[in-house]
């Protein structure tokens, strides 16, 4: 059995999180992503279909890349950028390969994947300027 130095180091963000995890990111979803400002989901069909296993990838990778921002679980310690960037570019891509083909019309659900995806982009680049110029500096120039 690895130690828990082993297990973050051997972490890989390119497939889904155990589902204990995966449930912890829908809850801090619902909690605080959801209807902040906008509401994309009822609640019980979204938890259904997660359970039936009904849900396309890519809005479920775009779902846990938004509440990774507002999570503190254990498994991404250390690690939550990497993992936001990570779920977030692999829903970009499914988008892309799975999704906006000359074969597919695209699904309420791609629209819905795309604009949470470009919440989560815009917000990246928020925290990366704040980062940059540091945050003291960027919020003493703003309106």
């Amino acid at each position: 059995m690895p130690d828990s130095a082993d297990f973050f180091r051997l972490r890989s963000f390119h497939s889904l999180p155990p589902q204990q995890v995966v449930e912890s990111l829908i809850n801090t979803y619902f909690t605080y992503s959801h209807n902040q400002p906008y509401s994309y989901f009822h609640e019980g069909t979204f938890r259904q279909r997660l359970a039936d296993g009904n849900l396309p990838k890519c809005l479920l990778l775009a779902i846990l890349a938004s509440a990774l921002r507002f999570s503190d679980h254990e498994y991404f310690e250390g690690a939550t950028r990497e993992a936001t960037e990570t779920y977030a570019r692999e829903a970009w891509l499914s988008v892309l390969s799975d999704h906006m083909t000359a074969d597919n019309s695209p699904q309420l659900y791609v629209a819905q994947t795309t604009n949470i995806l470009a919440i989560v982009d815009f917000t990246g680049m928020y925290r990366a300027l704040e980062r940059k110029m540091g945050s003291d500096k960027y919020h003493a120039n703003s309106p």
